[in-house]
């Protein structure tokens, strides 16, 4: 059975846009292998919308088009967006083994 291209961009959308807010709203940072994690993700997801796309063009108005390509390019900016987080150097002192939100009262949470 073959998911609606509509529900399946708007599924889309709605996680990786949850996936960017989630991580807009953590205090600490996290490990740089999670966002190369997310990078893959969403380049697979960006992926998957335009292989559903040119496969089965006869399921997709044009609006559906639209809502796609917009998830596709979603997909890509998210991709960005964690590259960039991902490629950050750490702050002086810390190793990448070291990251975690920083504990209630310390210097870093004020």
């Amino acid at each position: 059975m073959l998911v609606s291209p509509l529900a399946f961009a708007v599924a889309a959308l709605v996680i990786m846009l949850w996936i960017v807010w989630s991580d807009s709203v953590r205090l600490g940072r996290s490990h740089p292998a999670i966002y190369w994690m997310r990078v893959v993700l969403y380049l697979a997801a960006a992926g998957a919308l335009v292989l559903n796309m040119t496969r089965h063009l006869s399921l997709f108005t044009p609006m559906v088009e639209v809502l796609t390509v917009l998830a596709v390019l979603g997909g890509l900016g998210g991709a960005i967006h964690f590259l960039c987080k991902a490629m950050q150097p750490l702050p002086a002192g810390r190793r990448r083994s070291d990251i975690t939100a920083p504990e209630a009262g310390s210097p870093d949470n004020q």
